[in-house]
């Protein structure tokens, strides 16, 4: 460290920065679970995906396979979050 302060500071940080960049990972985030909170059980997101299918087909929320499909989906979705509460609080 000769130099002047400044000078002693950019040797410094981009000696940190080159010693950052070779030894410390990066952390690649995977784009297949994205889409579902990590709480949700692949079930309970395939019966959220149909509900969503047969919401845009017959576009209207009374339709009897809709009332069905959203009652499916919500019924896995409390499924998924109470096994997850679950195994959260065994740890």
């Amino acid at each position: 460290m000769t130099g002047t302060t400044n000078e002693s500071w950019l040797r410094f940080r981009d000696l940190l920065h080159s010693l950052i960049a070779e030894h410390i990972p990066l952390k690649m985030l995977s784009t297949k679970n994205v889409r579902k909170p990590m709480w949700m059980t692949h079930k309970a997101f395939k019966q959220v995906i149909k509900k969503r299918k047969i919401y845009s087909k017959y576009k209207d929320a009374k339709h009897p396979a809709v009332e069905a499909a959203c009652k499916a989906a919500k019924s896995e979705i409390r499924k998924s979050r109470k096994i997850s509460n679950t195994n959260w609080r065994k740890t």
